[in-house]
């Protein structure tokens, strides 16, 4: 399929769609002569000039300052995540051990009640 492009004979006349590619009466050097002499190139005003560099230099600043809080996020996110998994394992031994206690001292009561009700309470006459 060719490029295509409007085209428009009289003034007066509507723009047709043609194929750039399969017209014949399109020379590419005479377009491009045609297009080299109406699209002269124009210098900016330096007023223009500066105000634009001015612009980009001010707009890519906020966005380095940007990767830099970015990236102090990021370290703050993984510093956090970090201490609270550490807070979270410390919390889980000491549930553990004080589990163990607990269990050690139901042991050690259970014992002592047998050997309660083992030997008989002596009672004095």
């Amino acid at each position: 399929m060719g490029r295509r492009c409007y085209e428009r004979r009289n003034k007066g006349d509507e723009m047709k769609l043609i194929r750039w590619r399969n017209h014949p009466e399109i020379d590419n050097s005479v377009l491009e002569t045609r297009l080299q002499d109406v699209l002269q190139p124009i210098q900016p005003r330096a007023e223009f000039v500066r105000k634009l560099r001015f612009q980009l230099v001010n707009e890519l600043e906020p966005a380095q300052e940007q990767t830099r809080t970015e990236k102090q996020r990021v370290a703050w996110v993984v510093g956090a995540s970090l201490l609270g998994g550490m807070l979270a394992l410390l919390m889980g031994v000491r549930t553990i051990m004080t589990l163990g206690v607990a269990l050690g001292l139901l042991v050690e009561f259970n014992k002592q009640t047998r050997v309660e009700k083992a030997v008989p309470f002596r009672q004095s006459n």
